[in-house]
């Protein structure tokens, strides 16, 4: 063979080398491009590889945020917080590789890109917002599941620093806080910037002695959507309201006797066992043939589902795994949440009747009657409010905004509630509103009921 002949047949061949090189290398990189978009898909996330996340995962998959990807809400755009997401995640994925992981998992996330940089890329909390209205629909654990409805209006108002106010007045303001513990649950302190450029301190009277400057200075935060917005995907629902949502939708026959009390008994989690509910949930047809035998003649296929709903409602309340249930999770999107706060902080600690935060119901939401299909008149009445640090404590009934019942006897050296008014040596409380779910304080209480 001539050296020509050799020269091509090598040329060829190198040819043929470098292409296949070249075809390699473009799909290791589609690959490798493929598989950065899955570490940031909620299938991953939730699935695959971080199985301590499967509580958060199954009520994001119900969430209002349900079709937004993982990496949307927690990254956002750019190159920095995506790198520093995967440098972070090497140590999670050792500890799920070698089940070394906290159980629960601990909250908030530390490091948290702020949501400005991520909410706010969709939502827009500077617009001024009209008033919200919400019904709520619940059903009584008596006999004839009765049906309580009412209405709130919340006062979103804006976050824009020329016309802030109402609950989006925290957006527009500058506001740093000192928690006292990792939850971010006990704040002992709080600095409010006025557009002005002068600065407000708020103390908690009964913490003061463990705010010193060194502390600010190490441990302030700057209080952002998130801090109140905890639970804007991942959201536990209680019992009470699974079980209503259900009813409401036709899932659950409201004409069973007793169903709302039986199936928010059968979700209990006292005992985190999913054994132990699912058999209280099997024990409902029992209890309608043995008290109900006409019921249950007439209604078995309806039984049946009603057992099926909560069968399936125990996937999103309890998660013995992780040892997690819907209450592990504190969501300050809630009264728990605001009176943080409102009601405890103050402006003057060393006076001898310090004056908190206000705590007024109506600062945040009003009631209006299920029968009038638009806010009330002296909703356009009603002064504007003072810009300042407000919200609402628990809300009496669907009467008229601040005149709650009085407290009918005298408590003085009384400091809980709940010892008696849920025990059943007091009165029940009220199953119109979510009385239950709010902190065991008669001081919380007092800012609405008065006593004599």
């Amino acid at each position: 063979m001539s050296f020509r002949g050799s020269f091509k047949k090598l040329n060829w061949r190198t040819l043929i080398i470098v292409a296949a090189g070249v075809v390699e290398m473009f799909l290791l990189l589609l690959g490798g491009i493929k598989m950065l978009e899955f570490t940031d898909s909620a299938q991953f996330c939730g699935q695959l590889c971080h199985t301590p996340m499967t509580p958060e995962f199954k009520t994001f998959t119900v969430s209002p945020h349900s079709r937004v990807q993982c990496a949307t809400s927690h990254l956002g755009t750019g190159a920095s917080y995506f790198v520093k997401s995967k440098v972070s995640g090497v140590p999670l994925f050792i500890a799920t590789t070698f089940n070394t992981f906290p159980r629960p998992i601990t909250t908030p996330v530390r490091d948290l890109r702020p949501a400005r940089d991520t909410c706010e890329q969709c939502h827009w909390p500077q617009k001024f917002s009209e008033d919200r209205l919400k019904k709520y629909l619940r059903y009584a654990p008596d006999e004839a599941n009765t049906k309580d409805e009412f209405q709130l209006a919340f006062r979103v108002g804006s976050g824009e620093p020329r016309t802030a106010r109402d609950i989006h007045w925290h957006v527009a303001s500058k506001i740093w806080y000192l928690p006292l513990d990792a939850r971010n649950q006990a704040i002992a302190w709080l600095e409010v910037e006025a557009p002005g450029g002068g600065k407000t301190q708020y103390f908690d009277p009964g913490r003061i002695d463990q705010v010193t400057r060194e502390k600010i200075e190490s441990g302030k935060k700057f209080m952002d959507c998130i801090d109140c917005h905890n639970r804007a995907t991942h959201i536990f629902r209680s019992p009470d309201y699974l079980v209503d949502q259900a009813i409401n939708q036709g899932r659950i026959d409201a004409t069973l006797p007793f169903i709302k009390r039986l199936s928010v008994e059968a979700l209990d989690v006292s005992n985190p066992s999913l054994e132990v509910t699912r058999s209280k949930i099997a024990s409902l047809s029992r209890y309608y043939q043995e008290d109900y035998p006409a019921v249950y003649a007439q209604k078995k296929v309806a039984i049946e589902q009603a057992q099926a709903v909560l069968t399936d409602l125990t996937q999103y309340v309890v998660f013995p795994e992780m040892q997690v249930s819907w209450e592990t999770h504190t969501n300050n999107l809630t009264h728990t949440g605001c009176f943080r706060c409102h009601g405890k902080l103050t402006a003057k600690p060393s006076e001898a009747k310090p004056i908190p935060i206000s705590s007024a119901c109506d600062a945040c939401h009003y009631s209006v009657p299920a029968t009038t299909p638009s806010p009330p008149p002296s909703l356009t009445s009603r002064p504007s409010p003072t810009p300042g640090p407000t919200v609402a404590t628990p809300l009496g009934t669907t009467a008229t905004p601040g005149a709650p019942k009085p407290i009918p006897a005298n408590h003085a050296g009384r400091t809980t509630c709940f010892a008696c008014h849920v025990s059943g040596v007091g009165p029940k409380l009220p199953t119109s509103l979510p009385h239950a779910s709010f902190a065991d304080s008669l001081a919380i209480c007092q800012a609405c009921h008065k006593g004599p």
